[in-house]
């Protein structure tokens, strides 16, 4: 420690008063931080590799107040829906009744009571599919064309690789142009709605 010589008052005698030794060079461990101290506290980096989850619906009240239940209508209700024979969402074309098996049932409310619209989720898909109804209700085309529309969506690659590992487990690459069919495994045939554990108003999609 160096020392510095202080004229003494008087009566005094000389002495010696130590001098405070500042360091020239900042710390070893504070030479490798790339950001000044300025007081304000840092957030803790949070790791790249966390699991993401798919996109749900939020559980929200009932659509119709008091209504907790409601049935399906057989014609997608799973596994024994009388649609999977006609429907194929890789078709170019929207689904369309058949004349002599669902005509009848096409325009029938999707469930009982109806509701004002359904949600419709697939664990090969991160993002839900939600289909609405007019004044009546969703009805069974409602559904299907719900359906065939959101399936036929393009999958940018940035969306693609934010969700890869969402994809059923599946190994899919990707390619310019895919639709979210390309996510499904070549399942493409309707085999009807299953219940969830979300609400009466959403509904797990069965694909064949």
């Amino acid at each position: 420690m160096r020392r510095l010589y202080v004229p003494p008052a008087p009566g005094l005698h000389w002495g010696l008063l130590p001098l405070p030794c500042v360091p020239l060079h900042a710390p070893e461990h504070r030479k490798t931080d790339p950001l000044p101290c300025l007081g304000v506290p840092r957030l803790a980096r949070v790791p790249d590799a966390q699991p993401r989850r798919p996109l749900r619906p939020i559980a929200l009240p009932p659509q119709i107040p008091g209504v907790t239940s409601v049935a399906l209508h057989p014609a997608l209700a799973s596994p024994r829906t009388r649609l999977s024979a006609d429907v194929d969402f890789a078709s170019i074309r929207v689904p369309t009744p058949d004349p002599e098996r669902t005509a009848s049932a096409w325009h029938q409310p999707a469930t009982y009571p109806a509701l004002p619209s359904l949600a419709i989720i697939s664990p090969h898909l991160p993002w839900a599919i939600t289909a609405h109804g007019q004044a009546a209700g969703v009805t069974v085309a409602d559904v299907l064309h719900a359906i065939w529309e959101a399936l036929r969506l393009c999958v940018d690659q940035a969306q693609f690789e934010d969700d890869w590992e969402l994809h059923g487990g599946m190994l899919v690459m990707y390619r310019c142009g895919m639709t979210r069919l390309d996510l499904l495994g070549g399942k493409t045939r309707f085999a009807g709605l299953g219940e969830s554990t979300m609400g009466c108003d959403v509904w797990v999609l069965d694909l064949a």
